[in-house]
């Protein structure tokens, strides 16, 4: 947990340090001499879920089923990371392109697991 919680300061001090290092023209142009620091989101739900599992005992019980649950979530936020996708881009290419594109995945990655299972190519 105290390995975990670095992420807190870490991610200030690179916050911080980037809202310092604004181009030139942006400080000459903004009369205000203070800054904005931008904190994640994730870091204040972090801290409150870490609080949460310490100090309430029944979340312990739902602790396997929010651990499988999170891990499948990082699976599916890495892919469209890895893709590039977002919903803006899902919403501009529209539901029929999206839908298309999962029945022509289903039936690809059926059609080759059914020729693995014929052609007995396991190993």
């Amino acid at each position: 947990m105290s390995r975990t919680l670095w992420i807190v300061p870490l991610t200030l001090a690179l916050a911080l340090g980037l809202a310092r290092r604004k181009p030139a023209a942006a400080e000459v142009s903004q009369q205000n001499p203070h800054f904005k620091i931008a904190v994640p989101w994730f870091i204040g739900f972090f801290l409150l879920a870490s609080l949460l599992r310490s100090y309430v005992p029944v979340i312990a019980t739902w602790s396997p089923q929010l651990s499988d649950l999170a891990r499948r979530d990082m699976i599916l936020v890495l892919f469209l990371i890895g893709t590039s996708l977002s919903v803006r881009t899902l919403r501009a290419v529209g539901w029929r392109t999206v839908v298309t594109g999962l029945i022509l995945w289903l039936f690809v990655s059926s059609a080759s697991l059914s020729a693995i299972l014929f052609f007995k190519l396991t190993a």
